[in-house]
């Protein structure tokens, strides 16, 4: 079974339907931070995700993928959707999917939900389809292409800033065909909802950081700070799930003359108790702080490109890692 067909196993079951036609295409892959950039083309190809493929799989991920040339046609939650060369898709791996290309060449930006969430809010983006005609569109996959031809030689800081750059133009591009961004006034309160996501990044290891604090900090009353953050259960949950993101990177970094303890890594972000904090980590990464730094001893780093080999498990594994790890790797 040809490697092309093996690695996109993880998202989607594959198969040709062209008569006769040749199967697959030239395929490369490279991680930026916690995300993968995917270079791909192939023939006419039927590509299907299931709702048992989905939960067998238990990916998170959003897949931004830019039709360089060619064409599809997707059903996308039984909702029919059309995708134009030079349009720019955006498909959920949590629902049911089938896409049928015509020959293509495309590039794929592949994202952990939690990455979007912050400035997209929980909303679905599932076929949302960002038109060709659309000069941001343009410009959003003017900067996959580069992306994907640059990633392998970032690093670590080029890399996250790369990324981020990524997901804003991802919010501002999706901005002009939402529903959920019908007006200038939505966006003015999403350039509000980012700068307010870059105060508490900077400050999350102030104990004073509170939603009162930020209330006060940005001018606005708490009513109004909470239904910006109120798809994220509100804002003080969300300096939470920041901290504890924040907190895993600390935990799971690679020692350096010896690790910081636990309990001071809570300590230093916010949490004046063990168990508490404990409790917290576990439902939001499903494991302890303890079986975090085990686990991060036991990795090994991940490589920079895909491997000359044939290896069906590797994009399983980076993407499996990257839904783990909140700490970008390069």
């Amino acid at each position: 079974m040809p490697l092309w067909r093996d690695v996109f196993r993880p998202l989607f079951d594959v198969e040709p339907i062209s008569d006769g036609g040749p199967f697959g295409g030239q395929l490369s892959v490279a991680r930026l931070g916690r995300a993968l950039v995917v270079r791909c083309t192939g023939e006419r190809q039927r590509f299907v995700r299931s709702i048992g493929h989905a939960a067998a799989t238990g990916l998170d991920h959003i897949v931004v993928q830019a039709f360089l040339q060619g064409g599809a046609e997707a059903q996308c939650a039984g909702r029919a959707v059309r995708i134009d060369p030079g349009d720019i898709a955006l498909l959920d791996l949590g629902h049911p999917t089938v896409i049928e290309t015509e020959a293509f060449r495309s590039v794929m930006l592949l994202l952990p939900r939690d990455l979007i969430a912050a400035t997209l809010g929980q909303g679905t983006l599932h076929g949302m389809v960002l038109p060709a005609r659309l000069t941001m569109t343009r410009l959003f996959e003017s900067h996959l292409s580069t992306l994907a031809t640059v990633a392998t030689t970032m690093d670590r800081l080029e890399a996250d800033a790369a990324l981020k750059s990524s997901v804003l133009m991802l919010e501002r591009t999706s901005a002009l065909v939402s529903d959920n961004f019908p007006d200038s006034l939505q966006m003015m309160r999403t350039t509000c909802r980012l700068s307010i996501l870059d105060y508490i990044d900077a400050n999350l290891s102030d104990h004073r950081l509170t939603p009162t604090r930020l209330a006060d900090a940005f001018r606005m009353s708490r009513a109004t700070l909470y239904r910006l953050f109120g798809k994220d259960g509100g804002v003080a949950a969300l300096i939470q799930n920041r901290r504890l993101d924040r907190c895993y990177m600390e935990i799971t970094r690679p020692s350096r003359g010896g690790r910081v303890s636990i309990s001071e890594v809570a300590y230093t972000h916010g949490f004046t108790s063990d168990a508490h904090f404990s409790r917290a980590f576990r439902r939001r990464f499903g494991l302890s702080p303890r079986e975090a730094r085990a686990r991060s001893r036991e990795t090994t780093a991940a490589p920079v490109s895909l491997p000359a080999r044939r290896d069906a498990e590797t994009l399983a594994h980076w993407l499996t890692s990257l839904r783990r790890s909140p700490a970008a790797t390069n």
